[in-house]
């Protein structure tokens, strides 16, 4: 099993779920709901030369779909705090009830925190690999570069939650990510006028927040 040298511990067992890349500048130990994580920070080297573009695709990001590429195909949107509220509710109650103090109520915290944190690792997953299967498919891929802080700031409580269960900013850190490992190119586009200006001839056509498709007439 693999090891690594911690001061004044020694060496520790951890389980290795894949193989170290690069060189290891630093490593962070840190606790998440009962369990210890070893994270190392490597240095990977010269980013992968930028390959010749040939194929490339606009990305929309959005809540009733996750995404839609240029191309019209669209991403769902997986919603996963929205599909895991009831259980927290459930496990939220139930702390609620127990007494301060009491070895009940810390196992309760605990399921409450885990279910928070289930959340978190299924947005995590679906970002990687939804950029992975994007940087695999394209050589250039364009997003709006959204100001998703002020977004959230300026939404009424129920879209600020929709907007931060999307985890926009969590997708594109993995898209750029991916994109640099594989010699792919990201662009962030300003999203002023795009969803107004249409794609065909250029001309700017006023559409309300419900219009998803435009028809070019010219």
């Amino acid at each position: 099993s693999a090891r690594v040298y911690l001061p004044k511990l020694g060496l520790v067992k951890f389980h290795e779920y894949r193989p170290l890349k690069g060189k290891i500048l630093d490593v962070i130990i840190k606790r998440e709901v009962g369990k210890w994580f070893v994270l190392f920070q490597c240095d990977l080297g010269a980013s992968a030369p930028k390959v010749e573009v040939k194929t490339s695709t606009g990305i929309d990001l959005g809540l009733t779909s996750f995404a839609v590429l240029s191309s019209g195909e669209e991403i769902a949107n997986p919603r996963f705090a929205r599909r895991g509220e009831q259980l927290l509710a459930r496990r939220q109650q139930a702390l609620a009830r127990k007494r301060r103090g009491s070895k009940s109520r810390r196992r309760a915290k605990a399921l409450v925190q885990k279910a928070h944190l289930h959340v978190k690792n299924q947005r995590k997953d679906f970002a990687r690999k939804t950029a992975k299967d994007l940087v695999e498919r394209f050589d250039l891929i364009a997003h709006e570069d959204l100001q998703i802080r002020n977004m959230i700031e300026g939404s009424p409580s129920g879209l600020a939650k929709s907007i931060n269960d999307a985890a926009w900013g969590l997708f594109i850190h993995c898209l750029n990510c991916k994109a640099e490992e594989a010699g792919k190119t990201v662009v962030a586009v300003d999203p002023r006028g795009t969803t107004q200006r249409c794609s065909g001839c250029g001309a700017t056509v006023p559409k309300g927040l419900s219009e998803r498709t435009h028809t070019c007439d010219r």
